[in-house]
């Protein structure tokens, strides 16, 4: 057997920068990218590691339609109150309620109910940051493997989060074959200068 690792002052700083960039652009993703609420070191389920993949960033928003959704239950919901009293009108002054009007309020309420089903199945939408705090570019091969996790993630047919984002945060350059990648997979990278998360592409 080897020896053990024993981490050293070096390998202790790099993680301990690599810990502080995920934090920086956690906050930015929540101050600057417009999401809600984020989080770092997420544990997501994986179809090829049974232990599951560490994410460095999560994002999550509330799904716009979720919102819709619910505002169109709510007026479906008042029409089929309408009706109710309305045919309870009809009903105390002896008048024969048409069929229609049973047949409308019980539609109004299946139409309520079908929206909120719906609405359960838009509650959030996440996205995914990987962040590097590292000497070197970032290299086409730490893309490769960001990209094999959320595909991994997604074919793992977890439904926990719907990551419709993918981020790739660096305190270093990014080697052409790796921006070529990002941009393939619409990945949207971005590089810490001055303390400042500036937005780089292959094109820039």
């Amino acid at each position: 057997m080897g020896e053990p690792i024993i981490p050293n002052e070096n390998t202790e700083t790099a993680h301990i920068k690599g810990i502080s960039l995920e934090k920086m652009f956690c906050e930015y993703m929540k101050s600057n990218l417009g999401y809600s609420k984020a989080r770092t070191r997420v544990q997501v389920k994986s179809s090829f590691n049974s232990r599951g993949i560490n994410v460095d960033v999560v994002g999550e928003n509330v799904d716009g339609r979720n919102k819709r959704l619910w505002i169109l239950s709510a007026i479906y919901l008042l029409l089929a109150v309408v009706l109710y009293v309305y045919t309870l009108y009809l009903y105390l002054s002896d008048i024969n309620v048409p069929s229609a009007i049973w047949v409308l309020f019980a539609l109004m309420l299946m139409m309520s109910l079908i929206t909120i089903v719906l609405a359960g199945r838009y509650k959030t939408l996440n996205a995914w940051a990987e962040c590097k705090n590292q000497i070197g570019v970032v290299t086409f091969a730490q893309m490769q493997k960001t990209v094999s996790e959320l595909e991994a993630y997604k074919a793992s047919g977890d439904k926990e989060f719907r990551f419709i984002e993918q981020y790739f945060a660096s305190a270093t350059e990014y080697s052409e074959p790796a921006l070529k990648l990002a941009q393939e997979k619409e990945i949207i990278c971005y590089i810490l200068k001055n303390g400042n998360f500036e937005k780089v592409s292959y094109w820039s």
